[in-house]
Parts: C-alpha cells; structure tokens; sequence
C-alpha cells in the first residue's frame, strides 16, 4: 500500500473513533436517559435530565426479581440538581454529586436509592402503576402486589404522600434512602422502617481488594469498613454514635466458606458474644448485652449483630474452632495498624 493511501486510511480511522466517542458523549449528556440493568435492578439515568417542576435524573425504575421485571418508580425528581455533572460507575453503585447533594443508586438486592442534601432541598417519586404508598410510623411503606419497600427519613427530612407520589423535603445534611425487600427479608426490611437497624452491608467477592466488593447504607451516625475477610474469619469495624441498634451483614461465598450455621461464632471487641432467640428478635432487640444470630442463604449467609451502644467495635465471625480472645485479637489489630491500611488483602486458602 503506498505512504499516500495509507495515511489516508490512518485519517480515516481516527475520524471514525471521534465521531463515535462524540456521539456517544452527545447521547449520555444530550438529555436523553441512558439504561442500566443490572442482576437486581434497571433503571434509566440521565446526566443532562428533563427539567419542569424538578429536575429528573432517574427514570422507569424496576426490581429484578429472576426473570420479572418490576415496576416501582416512573419518575424521581430532585428540586436542585446540577445537570451536567457525570454520574459515577462503581463495581456496585452508581452516584453522581454536585454542591446541592450526593445521590446514588446501589446495584445490591435490596437496591437502595438514597440521596443526602448539602443544601436544603427535596425530592418527588412517581410511583408506577399499581404501586402505592402509606405512612407507617416514621417511614413510607411503598409497594404492589410483586414488590415492597420502605423509605427512610434521616435528619430532620419530611415526606408527603399524594396520589401517585411521594414527597419528600430535605433540609441541609438529611437524607431519604428507599430500600427494597427481597422475598426473604421482611424482617430486615420491617426493622430497618422501625429504626432499628443502624446500618447494613453487602460483601461480595469481587474485585482486586475487599473494599472493592463492599456496599455499605448506613441508616444512622455508623459506619461500616471491612478489615478483613477470608474463608475463615471476617472482620468488620463499625465506627460511630448510635444505642440500642442492629447491624445487618450479607457476606456471599468463599467468604465464611462454612456449610452450617452452627459452624461459626460472633466475637465483639473479642470477646464471644451470645446467640439471639431468632432473627426478627435479634433485629429489635433493646437490652443491655450484644447478641447475634446468622441464617443460611443462597448465596453465603445473613448475619444481624445487636449492638447496645456504639463506639469504634470490631465484629469478628469466625470457625467455633478458631480461638479468636483477647491476645489474638490485639495482634491482629497491631498487623493491620502496622503495615497501615484499613482494608487488608483477600485471605483465601487455595
């Protein structure tokens, strides 16, 4: 091929990946919704979205469940938001922030939307046909015949349920988070609405480091952070001010690679915590010593740790086996402090 053809062929080239990446910049920032499907959820988002009474960001919102699709959300609408700005793509959520809020959307199965306000704002959910929504005590019930799910208000946030929507006014630093039950956890779902759950976490292996496959919602002033997480033991820190509550752990296989319930123990700042009379029980228990109990799942298991009050706790599951006590567990926490990360590498056995 001669110098003169191939050159303009090399031009050729490089004007077809510029017009390809300029369209498709054009088609995710020209106000036309782009679809993101997921194992759990599909739903449509839009960085430059269709503004009248508020700005829309998040269009025809659906659960997968199996092979249904689920209809909750026509329309979610935010009163200031700074279109233009691109929404970010983690392993397990995608979020978008600008100086009126941070929003995000969390591809776990209980799907959470949430949305924190940095300045005083407020949100509108249209709900889909055959979706309705009632108030129960501080939270909104939302659901169907196929669907349920619980909107939580954080701060000093207001709702207001209309005919086909909800309303919601978030003043400076609250939040509104909406979760979605699966089939299997009601309970959880129930518990988190009546405030009793401070704060729950997805572990899933996925990605080089453990913090990669975590998903953390916190529904009050507690934070989650995983220190370790191996086939044998995991580590969980959780920091903060809260009394009186329960966290909700799901950690998915090779993690905890037990067959039983009955296989592993929870520790608590080292020390061997009780186990709870059952789930629903453990998820609003108010005493005054920390319990746990673990149920069995498709995927790994469910663990609940009640904690009467909150600090800067360790939660340790491990074999019945394993003598985890008072040494084991400073050494353990000297390691992490020495080679000082939060987060250490997959512990896997081969």
């Amino acid at each position: 091929m001669s110098k003169s053809r191939v050159e303009l062929t090399c031009g050729l080239v490089v004007i077809i990946i510029a017009l390809s990446l300029g369209l498709s910049a054009f088609m995710f920032t020209s106000g036309q919704y782009v679809t993101m499907t997921n194992d759990y959820s599909d739903y449509d988002i839009a960085v430059h979205p269709p503004i009248s009474d508020y700005v829309y960001p998040l269009a025809n919102y659906s659960l997968v469940r199996g092979d249904t699709i689920i209809e909750l959300f026509d329309r979610v609408g935010i009163a200031n938001f700074e279109s233009g700005i691109e929404f970010y793509e983690g392993l397990r959520n995608i979020s978008h922030t600008d100086s009126f809020g941070y929003f995000e959307i969390h591809e776990t199965p209980s799907t959470v939307v949430e949305f924190e306000a940095y300045q005083d704002n407020g949100m509108r959910f249209e709900l889909a046909d055959g979706t309705g929504a009632i108030r129960s005590g501080d939270a909104i019930i939302v659901g169907s015949q196929d669907a349920s799910g619980e909107f939580i208000m954080i701060g000093t946030a207001t709702a207001t349920v209309g005919q086909g929507e909800v309303l919601f006014d978030i003043p400076t630093g609250s939040k509104i988070i909406f979760r979605a039950d699966q089939s299997q956890d009601y309970a959880i779902g129930g518990a988190v609405a009546g405030g009793h759950v401070a704060a729950e976490m997805y572990l899933t292996d996925i990605g080089w480091t453990v913090e990669d496959g975590e998903d953390v919602v916190s529904f009050d002033d507690v934070e989650l952070q995983t220190l370790t997480a191996g086939e044998d033991v995991v580590q969980v820190q959780a920091i903060g001010n809260a009394y009186n509550k329960a966290i909700v752990l799901h950690i998915d296989q090779p993690y905890l690679n037990y067959d039983s319930v009955d296989d592993i123990v929870v520790h608590l700042d080292g020390q061997e915590i009780a186990l709870g009379m059952g789930m629903t029980e453990t998820l609003t228990e108010s005493g005054d010593e920390a319990v746990y109990f673990a149920s069995k799942t498709d995927a790994g298991f469910d663990i609940v740790v009640y904690i009467p009050e909150y600090s800067d706790s360790v939660i340790t599951i491990a074999s019945v086996e394993t003598d985890i006590g008072i040494d084991g567990f400073a050494t353990l926490l000297a390691a992490i402090g020495i080679v000082g990360v939060a987060v250490v590498a997959l512990i896997k056995t081969d």
